[in-house]
């Protein structure tokens, strides 16, 4: 069975951009994740909500936007 593509995405849209949140620092935000910072970011952070993103998908596009805005919240 073949899963529809926009289907296939929607599990990205949840996982790529990373956003911290409780954290004790001012300019807390939205950030990349990478090899060279995922451990000290969940190591240092008692929540973490990571949301990956693909460029090409469509609700990926969509979201980041708010995704960005929640962050700074």
């Amino acid at each position: 069975m073949r899963v529809p593509r926009f289907k296939a995405c929607i599990p990205l849209v949840f996982f790529l951009v990373s956003f911290r949140f409780m954290s004790s620092k001012a300019d807390d935000a939205a950030f990349k994740l990478t090899a060279d910072n995922i451990d000290m970011t969940l190591a240092s952070n008692e929540l973490v909500f990571i949301n990956f993103y693909a460029e090409w998908c469509r609700f990926s596009n969509l979201l980041a936007p708010i995704f960005e805005e929640a962050s700074k919240k």
